[in-house]
């Protein structure tokens, strides 16, 4: 991945894609939440925010452990980091985690994931994917996460299935090409801009 690509990529993490960068088809993941969709989008684009940073390390080949100061406490504690932020008092977002990671588990017939674990699949030379969009469906009932596979119907991904749970999914399908106007044609839960 050069830095133009990865540049590109956490600038999606914050805001809706230019139409223009789109290509024909994207991967279409279809996600049932609990709560407000803009509250499921702001998890998921904070966790993904610090996960891409991480990967886009220079010294991230290399290392044998990730740092991980920037993954929301709450992420980092349903996936295993115990006893980080000591004193720290649980909060919602904790309790969303911890439902969806049991959910994940119970669906996906996988053990939960340890945290060093998920951050090293987002090795940007080894990702068969690039974050797109998360966006509210036209009729409001569901949210959908995008992503560029650059075509292929079938990307390694689970990591995202994680994500997506413990965010506050509570149902997740598998992924499916969609022509680029489905995406266009839904809202965006996207955050303020952002400097890179």
């Amino acid at each position: 991945m050069t830095r133009r690509e990865r540049e590109i990529e956490l600038r999606r993490v914050h805001e809706r894609p230019s139409e223009e960068d789109s290509g024909r088809l994207l991967g279409r993941f279809e996600v049932a939440v609990d709560g407000a969709p803009e509250d499921y989008a702001r998890r998921l684009r904070s966790v993904l925010w610090a996960a891409l940073n991480i990967a886009g390390d220079p010294g991230f080949e290399e290392a044998d452990e990730l740092p991980t100061e920037t993954v929301p406490d709450w992420f980092a504690e349903v996936s295993g980091e115990h006893g980080r932020g000591a004193g720290r008092k649980p909060g919602p977002d904790d309790a969303v985690a911890e439902a969806g990671a049991s959910v994940y588990v119970s669906e996906r017939e996988e053990e939960r994931w340890g945290l060093q674990e998920w951050l090293f699949t987002f090795d940007p030379e080894n990702r068969s994917w690039l974050w797109w969009d998360v966006t509210e469906s036209a009729d409001g009932g569901t949210v959908s996460l995008w992503v560029d596979t650059r075509g292929e119907p079938v990307v390694g991904c689970e990591q995202l299935y994680w994500l997506a749970y413990t965010c506050g999914a509570h149902s997740v399908g598998r992924m499916f090409l969609e022509r680029v106007e489905r995406w266009q044609g839904e809202r965006s839960l996207a955050n303020k801009p952002i400097a890179l």
